[in-house]
């Protein structure tokens, strides 16, 4: 067995108290509600998975506008279970708010694709290569050029 000195004892017992009193002071500052994710949001994370986008799509409408902190996430979760659910021309609009934030979303490139698959979807290869080209350099290699060359196709 150590025998620690008092030195070291009374060190050891003013972290342990310090780091009780910050447990106990940081709860008191943040609300539960900004800690977890909405039950409503994993509902729908669920039903996108499941492959059920009438429900998906149900449930997040209102939520792009409840959270717009993550407008461009529930944005995109939307535009997914659209064109999951044939709703093509629904998509690209849904997708305004993740090209609009500032800074740009981690969720660009997916968005773009997505974008350029329901233009192509709903015969609008145009608007597919313009989406393409305005967010090119965010876009992945070589999905990137894979997308722009079958638009590029499809106008011929």
């Amino acid at each position: 067995m150590v025998v620690l000195g008092s030195r070291w004892r009374a060190l050891w017992r003013a972290s342990a108290r310090f780091i009780v009193a910050a447990a106990c002071v940081v709860p008191a500052h943040v609300s539960a509600a900004t800690l977890e994710i909405p039950v409503e949001l994993k509902a729908a994370q669920k039903a996108s998975q499941l492959r059920q986008p009438t429900i998906a799509i149900g449930i997040l409408q209102p939520l792009v506008a409840r959270y717009p902190k993550i407008a461009d996430y529930t944005s995109w979760l939307l535009a997914t279970s659209q064109f999951d659910a044939e709703r093509y021309a629904d998509a690209p609009k849904t997708l305004e708010p993740v090209f609009a934030q500032s800074p740009a979303s981690p969720l660009i490139w997916r968005a773009a694709l997505l974008a350029a698959k329901a233009y192509q979807q709903s015969g609008n290869a145009h608007a597919a290569v313009e989406i393409l080209r305005q967010h090119y350099a965010k876009l992945p290699q070589p999905q990137g050029d894979l997308a722009m060359a079958t638009a590029f196709a499809e106008i011929g």
